[in-house]
């Protein structure tokens, strides 16, 4: 599925759901978490990356998954999807979308999250002596040494992401 970019960068209110694609321009500079003053989704040669929102918790909690795909805009849907995950989903906080920083290109409606594992998905939360586990969408307590390197149970903001983005893909 190809995308019309000319009819993207007029999009402006954005209702996420799980199995939306969605772009996330790796160019513009923060001026706020999670806004900015320089999006620029009407130049389709800038530096995007991609990602998938996995699961919706209430309007705050978005896990998503970010695919190791990224350059121009003009691509096609599988192809990001085959090109795998850039690291284990992590948890975003829904101002990603309702502020516009990140656009929704593509959507799912038949999209089941645990076809793409989510009942395994992990994260923790919490701090010694109660650390607990997220998985699938359920808590468990866990020890201190079981929660090293599982990613954490926090609401990211864009700028974070796209941050942690830039700095893989100049390894």
């Amino acid at each position: 599925m190809l995308i019309d970019f000319d009819r993207l960068h007029k999009i402006k209110k954005q209702s996420p759901k799980p199995g939306d694609i969605f772009a996330i321009e790796l160019s513009i500079r923060a001026v706020h978490p999670y806004k900015s003053d320089k999006i620029n989704f009407t130049n389709p040669k800038n530096n995007f990356a991609f990602g998938r929102i996995i699961n919706i918790d209430h309007v705050k909690d978005v896990i998503i998954e970010i695919f190791n795909y990224f350059g121009e805009f003009l691509f096609d849907v599988e192809k990001i999807i085959s090109s795998g995950r850039m690291f284990d989903p992590i948890n975003v906080t829904g101002l990603c979308f309702s502020e516009g920083r990140w656009k929704i290109i593509s959507s799912t409606p038949s999209f089941d999250k645990n076809l793409v594992g989510f009942k395994e998905i992990k994260l923790v939360m919490g701090i010694p002596p109660n650390i607990k586990l997220w998985k699938g969408g359920q808590i468990f307590t866990i020890s201190e040494s079981d929660s090293k390197g599982i990613e954490r149970y926090v609401s990211y903001f864009p700028i974070d992401i796209e941050t942690r983005i830039n700095q893989l893909k100049q390894k």
